[in-house]
């Protein structure tokens, strides 16, 4: 995981598996990343895979942000498993993600 900026707002990415056995942790981190902003980014672009909690993280990020007032964008999975399991799983609708083109 890694937390920067981008445009003046926190941008958090996160890559590889987001499984339970990191859950807590990269709750957390986002936690603490992300307090007070208005606006914030998840980038899930270098995510390879999503297990079922961590489908839930991030249904759990998007409910808080809309309690906190904060727009939160989310940067899709280029491809491949982490992609397929948020469309299987309507996630993605959820959380506004465009459908994305998987070549893989």
């Amino acid at each position: 995981m890694r937390v920067g900026e981008a445009d003046g707002a926190p941008l958090v990415a996160l890559g590889g598996e987001v499984v339970q056995a990191v859950i807590p942790a990269v709750h957390e981190e986002i936690r603490r990343a992300t307090c007070g902003a208005c606006r914030w980014t998840l980038d899930l672009a270098a995510v390879t895979y999503l297990d079922s909690a961590g489908l839930r993280l991030l249904l759990d990020l998007e409910l808080a942000a809309r309690d906190a007032d904060q727009r939160l964008t989310v940067v899709p999975p280029r491809r491949g498993m982490a992609l397929r399991a948020l469309r299987v799983s309507g996630v993605d609708r959820r959380l506004g993600i465009a459908p994305v083109h998987d070549d893989g």
